[in-house]
């Protein structure tokens, strides 16, 4: 089995925990305490890999600021995605908000000028079809 394939799995797996386990904190928190615990587990992981890993942190700025950027517009998703949770079902909440790579692919698409196949538009225009048949 290739490296690959292993780490997407595992992402994979983390990704369906951390989409599953907000719905468990809406049950007893409400969003601001969900978001303030959640960063303290973001920080905790930092922590482990900033002495776990090796190598040194690097300090590009162009990578800083978009690595801030991520931090940002994750946390600020993460607040749209608990009140959605907290205010509706969870099996279309986290089936719709999966459709994320989409809006990625979109932006790369028009500002990396990186190309999609006729094939994989065609995936993306079932994968909106297929939110809107889970969701009626």
């Amino acid at each position: 089995m290739q490296n690959w394939f292993i780490f997407a799995l595992l992402a994979l797996i983390f990704y369906g925990l951390w989409g599953f386990f907000p719905k468990m904190a809406t049950l007893h928190l409400d969003a601001k305490s969900i978001i303030f615990y959640e960063t303290l587990g973001i920080l905790f992981v930092a922590v482990l890999m900033y002495f776990f890993i090796p190598g040194k942190i690097n300090t590009n700025t162009k990578g800083v600021l978009f690595s801030v950027l991520t931090g940002i517009a994750g946390m600020v998703g993460t607040l749209f995605f608990l009140l959605a949770l907290k205010n509706g079902k969870a099996s279309i909440i986290i089936l719709f908000t999966a459709l994320y790579p989409l809006v990625s692919v979109l932006l790369v698409q028009f500002i990396l000028k990186e190309s999609i196949t006729l094939k994989q538009g065609i995936g993306m225009v079932f994968a909106l079809m297929a939110i809107i048949l889970f969701s009626s």
